[in-house]
């Protein structure tokens, strides 16, 4: 039945041979003896190189020639499972489990197959089953296959806890080291983390990823001082850990220490690829240090590593706004703006610049954009900075449907009515203008203040003056 002129025995064979000698039975449709190892090794090399019908196609050849051997089917059921055919899949799996009882690869697959159909409690199960039959060493790759069923499930505290249990069998393992910091952030065992990973140290005292988990927990925890030695000791330890140098500089920006976190997001840089958020994290610090221009540069820096980068357009015109050059500050926050449209700040940012270079349209048409989007993106904050922008460029009646959104959304600011007398004054209506100040003098006289910086003379206005001297404290 088979060709058998070669010898392919030997585990040193070139898969280029056996890859050469497999396309060549293929093209003359003439069957060819290849020993079972062979035959896996195809079957993996058209799977690296992605070519999954020809890896298909191998395995079917294998199921062939090796019909009692439970990889192949094992393999072509993965197959299957790729290409969602999931019940031809779970019949494979089911012949390959007859042959092979004790193959965990299979158990995994058949897992998968759950995960696939969301089925996720029965994944579990047949992965437990996986390791009450697995050998000790096979152990914590199980668990790790438990936590990423439990990830995809959205249970986290569940996948921190698989993770501790693959840890506790192999500490050293690295994948659940490296899983851990983040698992840690999304289940929030910050406190169980910080005495998991002492214990851990107590075994390995050299081990830099769990000296950067627990770095991780003591950041999320408050403990900067504690998070920043941790994070020292796992660079002490692989003083190429870009990640460690990066969460030491966070920790050294929430403590307010500048010039050590640009020192360690430089290391970053230097050890890893420049990517655009240690730039502009640099030059977040440079502009807490009131150097605006070095903050410029390093925001210039993120948007050359990504060019859409829209947070750093956005600092670079909040540096202009802070040395009061509003036409550079509008020209950025309108980069920004192009590309995050609906952002909040951005169109905050844009409508003060409209309002410092007097250009009345310029902060109509912008709170009218933002008056449009969803109103959770809209603080109370934001309603009285909108509709103190319109009052200063005189558009009064603007202000007053800004101020009533505010009032329909229940965003009410504590100066709203000051406000809404300000708005009614300047638009002509002056009897609801000095009902509404005397409801806001009433409530609160000392926040008469907020007026002056719209309309000065309004408090040399016989009225106004009257209700102010009524009020007073």
């Amino acid at each position: 039945m088979f060709e058998n002129d070669y010898d392919d025995s030997s585990p040193s064979s070139d898969i280029n041979e056996t890859l050469a000698r497999y396309e060549e039975m293929v093209r003359q449709h003439k069957p060819t003896f290849f020993d079972h190892q062979a035959l896996e090794d195809l079957v993996e090399y058209y799977e690296l190189k992605l070519d999954y019908n020809k890896a298909l196609d191998v395995a079917n050849y294998g199921i062939e020639v090796y019909p009692f051997s439970s990889v192949f089917i094992t393999k072509k059921a993965g197959f299957f499972i790729h290409k969602k055919k999931y019940k031809e899949a779970q019949e494979l799996l089911d012949q390959a489990a007859s042959l092979d009882p004790n193959d965990i690869g299979i158990d995994l697959l058949k897992a998968d197959l759950c995960i696939s159909k969301s089925r996720h409690a029965e994944a579990v199960a047949i992965i437990d089953g996986a390791i009450d039959k697995a050998d000790k060493d096979e152990k914590d790759e199980l668990y790790l296959e438990k936590a990423d069923v439990y990830e995809d499930w959205g249970r986290y505290e569940d996948v921190y806890n698989s993770l501790k249990q693959c840890l506790e069998l192999n500490h050293n393992n690295f994948e659940a080291l490296s899983r851990m910091w983040y698992t840690v952030e999304l289940a929030g065992t910050f406190e169980d983390s910080i005495k998991f990973h002492n214990k851990l140290l107590d075994k390995d005292p050299y081990s830099y990823l769990a000296w950067h988990n627990l770095g991780s927990a003591y950041f999320y925890q408050g403990l900067l001082e504690k998070a920043i030695e941790a994070y020292e000791f796992s660079i002490a330890i692989n003083e190429n850990y870009d990640l460690a140098y990066r969460e030491c500089g966070d920790a050294y920006y929430r403590l307010k220490n500048y010039p050590k976190a640009i020192e360690y997001f430089t290391s970053a840089i230097e050890i890893s690829k420049p990517y655009e958020d240690l730039h502009y994290a640099i030059g977040l610090c440079f502009e807490r240090l009131k150097d605006y221009t070095k903050a410029r540069s390093n925001y210039r820096k993120a948007l050359n590593s990504d060019p859409k980068f829209h947070p750093a357009f956005f600092r670079i015109g909040v540096t202009y706004k802070k040395e009061k050059h509003w036409q550079n500050a509008l020209h950025f926050f309108k980069k920004a703006l192009r590309l995050e449209p609906h952002k909040a700040p951005y169109l905050l940012g844009t409508a003060e610049a409209f309002a410092q270079l007097g250009d009345a349209n310029g902060v109509r048409s912008t709170v009218k954009e933002a008056m449009s989007y969803y109103p959770q993106g809209r603080s109370k904050k934001a309603y009285k900075q909108y509709a103190g922008y319109l009052m200063t460029v005189d558009s009064p009646d603007e202000a007053w449907e800004v101020l009533q959104q505010a009032r329909d959304e229940q965003k009410l600011f504590d100066d709203i009515r000051y406000y809404e007398a300000v708005a009614c004054y300047l638009a002509g209506r002056y009897s609801e203008a000095y009902a509404a100040l005397e409801e806001a003098l009433f409530e609160n006289p000392k926040r008469i203040k907020s007026v002056v910086k719209f309309v000065p003379e309004m408090i040399l206005d016989p009225v106004v003056m009257h209700l102010m001297d009524t009020y007073k404290n």
